[in-house]
């Protein structure tokens, strides 16, 4: 049977807390970098808002996409296609 010592340190690691941003908040976001006058790097950015860079880089590669629907509805997390358009439209009516 092998022996991993580093194997009890894992556990102790904790983790980093999951934050959920909305479309409206990442609007926000891409509002706030496009207006970076002080010429802040990602990664200034990215502690900023406290959440990783990773996130952030995907948040502006997709700015145009989030901001389309971010126009349709701000509260929604996430960006889903309707089945039913038209039954869709109707309810929105």
């Amino acid at each position: 049977m092998l022996f991993f010592p580093y194997k009890l340190h894992l556990c102790a690691i904790a983790k980093r807390k999951l934050k959920t941003l909305s479309a409206e908040g990442k609007i926000s976001i891409i509002a706030r970098c496009e207006a970076n006058h002080e010429n802040k790097r990602q990664t200034q950015l990215a502690k900023e808002f406290e959440i990783p860079e990773s996130t952030l880089s995907r948040i502006l590669a997709k700015k145009e996409e989030l901001k389309d629907a971010g126009a349709v509805s701000g509260h929604s997390k996430r960006q889903k296609s309707c089945e039913y358009p038209d039954v869709e439209k109707s309810f929105s009516e």
